[in-house]
């Protein structure tokens, strides 16, 4: 399964590949200068490929850093620049929701006018319960449920009930391995979810609504 990176994974994915060919092009510099001091000869010719290598750094980096500079607030800066150009970034909020035991919030919700935002959350990885504490780490997941708008175009993406039935198959696969009463009852609650899904779009079909922006 392939994986959907959010934006901010692409720059620091693109900010390290950059990194790598900064270093390769500073040692380069750096061995030239080394045949330079030893062989006299080759002072001119060296001198002409450091400076059109150290040219090369200033396109890579957007500017020469300075000593006093962040280098890698430069380098994803000149990343999203590079790859994203100076387009605004989509709003984002932070819900107020955790998962216990964590007090930490890790879903994003991407804003929009219509909604508030509801189709897009931006929610981080787990690595699971270690040392007594929930842990996460810094790459998330876009999750995109369809999004139908106003115009009538049709943005593609997940069912919510889709995500619930993936949830039932996964309970029913982990209970079958370490059985537990919370189990069922999860698998029980996520069960009224989609018989209650269902109901409403029966009634939607029932009144001639289903598929239309309409209560």
């Amino acid at each position: 399964m392939e994986k959907t990176y959010v934006r901010e994974e692409v720059v620091r994915l693109l900010a390290c590949e950059r990194d790598r060919c900064l270093k390769l092009v500073n040692g380069k510099i750096d061995e030239l200068n080394r045949q330079a001091r030893e062989k006299p000869a080759l002072k001119v010719s060296n001198s002409k490929a450091s400076t059109k290598l150290c040219e090369v750094l200033k396109d890579l980096m957007g500017k020469n850093p300075s000593k006093d500079s962040d280098y890698w607030e430069l380098l994803l800066q000149s990343c999203e620049n590079d790859w994203f150009g100076y387009a605004p970034k989509a709003p984002r909020e932070t819900i107020d929701a955790v998962v216990f035991p964590s007090e930490e919030r890790t879903i994003d919700v991407v804003k929009d006018e219509e909604y508030g935002g509801a189709h897009s959350y931006i929610i981080r990885e787990s690595l699971g319960f270690k040392d007594g504490k929930a842990v996460y780490v810094d790459s998330s997941q876009l999750i995109q449920f369809i999004r139908k708008q106003d115009d009538g175009t049709v943005i593609p993406g997940l069912q919510s009930e889709q995500l619930v039935l993936a949830l039932i198959d996964r309970h029913q696969k982990l209970n079958a391995r370490f059985p537990s009463r919370q189990n069922r009852k999860m698998i029980r609650g996520l069960e009224m979810f989609l018989a209650a899904s269902r109901e409403r779009v029966e009634d939607r079909i029932k009144r001639g609504v289903m598929g239309n922006l309409k209560k």
